[in-house]
C-alpha cells in the first residue's frame, strides 16, 4: 500500500473498531492520564526548587531523587498503561485486516499475555530515545560538582559542560530515530509472541529498505504529522469547550485557592489531555499495526501465506463435503 492508503485503511479500521477499542482502552490511558497529572503537579515543580539554594550537592542529590522516583515509578505505571493499550489495538486491527471477526475478550487475553513484553520493549526504546538528555545531565551534575570542589583553572568543568550541551542539542534526533526503527516493535511483540530484544531487531529488518522496496519511513512520517495535528484538535477543542462551560471558574468558587482546589484546578486544565491520549493512541497503534503487515507483505510475501492457508482450509472442506 502507498502511504495514503496506509492512512486510509487506519481510518477504516477506526470507524469499525472504535467503539470496542475506545471502551477496552479507557482505563489504561487512565493510569497514563494519572501519571501525567503527577508529573505536572509534582515531580515537574520538585525538580525546580531545592531546599537549599547555597549547595550544590544538596540540589544535585534533589534532582537525582526526581529523577529516580519518575523513572521508578512514574514510567513504568505509564509503559504499563500504553502496552496494554497497544496489545487491544494490535489484535483487534489485525484480525480486521485478516478478516477474521474481531473478539474483545482475545484481544484483552492477547494483551495481557504480552504486557511483561511490551512494557520491557517500552523500556528499551525510552532509554534508547533519551540515552543523550539522561547522559547529559548527569555530565552537567558531574561538572557542576567538580566545580564546587576544586579550586578555579580546572578546564574538565568546561569540558564536561560543552559536552552536556552539545548532547542536549542532539538529544531529539533520539526519539525519532526510535520511532523510525523500533515502532513495529510492539505489534511484532503481540502478533508473533517474541521477546522485547528480538521485537525491536524484527522491527529494524522490517523498517528498513531492501534492493527492490522503500523503507517504512513515508509511513510513520505521514502517521507521525496526522497523530500530532489530531492531538492538537482534540486537546484544543476539550480546552475550549471546557473554557466555555467555566469549570475552572466552578472550581475555585467551591474550594478557592486550597490544596484539593489547586490539585481540582490542574486535573481541569489536563483533562483535555486525557480526551486527546484517549483518542489519539490508537490511531497510532492502529498504523503502526497496518504497516508492519504491508511490510511483511512487501519483504516476506505475508500475503501469499495467507493465500494458501485459505486454499488449504477449502481443500479440507470440499474432501469433508463428499
Amino acid at each position: 500500500m502507498s502511504t495514503g492508503e496506509i492512512v486510509d485503511v487506519a481510518a477504516r479500521a477506526y470507524q469499525r473498531l472504535g467503539r470496542a477499542i475506545l471502551g477496552q482502552i479507557a482505563l489504561p490511558m487512565v493510569l497514563c492520564f494519572a501519571v501525567v497529572l503527577f508529573f505536572f503537579v509534582f515531580l515537574g515543580p520538585a525538580f525546580f526548587q531545592t531546599s537549599d539554594p547555597r549547595s550544590i550537592a544538596t540540589q544535585i542529590g534533589e534532582s537525582i531523587a526526581v529523577v529516580a522516583v519518575g523513572l521508578a515509578v512514574a514510567l513504568p505505571l505509564f509503559l504499563l498503561g500504553v502496552a496494554y493499550s497497544q496489545g487491544i489495538v494490535s489484535r483487534l486491527v489485525a484480525d480486521f485486516l485478516l478478516g477474521n471477526k474481531p473478539d474483545r475478550t482475545a484481544a484483552a487475553e492477547a494483551a495481557r499475555r504480552s504486557l511483561k513484553t511490551l512494557a520491557g520493549a517500552g523500556f528499551r526504546m525510552f532509554f534508547s530515545a533519551f540515552f543523550a538528555l539522561l547522559l547529559a545531565g548527569g555530565l552537567l551534575m558531574l561538572s557542576a560538582i567538580i566545580t564546587d570542589s576544586s579550586t578555579s583553572g580546572n578546564p574538565l568543568p568546561a569540558i564536561l559542560s560543552i559536552l552536556a550541551i552539545l548532547l542536549c542539542i542532539a538529544s531529539p534526533l533520539g526519539p525519532i530515530l526510535v520511532l523510525f526503527r523500533y515502532a513495529l516493535a510492539p505489534v511484532v511483540a503481540v502478533v508473533e509472541g517474541i521477546g522485547p530484544k528480538a521485537s525491536m531487531r524484527r522491527s529494524r529488518d522490517l523498517m528498513k529498505s531492501s534492493p527492490f522496496q522503500p523503507g517504512a519511513a513515508g509511513a510513520m512520517l505521514a502517521a507521525i504529522f496526522l497523530c500530532v495535528f489530531l492531538f492538537g484538535v482534540m486537546w484544543g477543542g476539550t480546552a475550549m469547550a471546557f473554557g466555555l462551560v467555566g469549570l475552572s471558574d466552578h472550581v475555585v468558587s467551591h474550594f478557592g485557592s486550597s490544596p484539593s482546589g489547586m490539585v481540582l484546578q490542574t486535573l481541569l486544565t489536563l483533562l483535555p489531555i486525557y480526551f486527546a491520549m484517549w483518542v489519539v493512541a490508537p490511531v497510532w497503534m492502529a498504523t503502526c499495526t497496518i504497516v508492519y503487515f504491508d511490510r511483511r507483505i512487501r519483504l516476506e510475501g505475508f500475503d501469499i501465506y495467507v493465500l494458501e492457508q485459505d486454499v488449504r482450509r477449502a481443500s479440507g472442506k470440499s474432501r469433508f463435503q463428499y
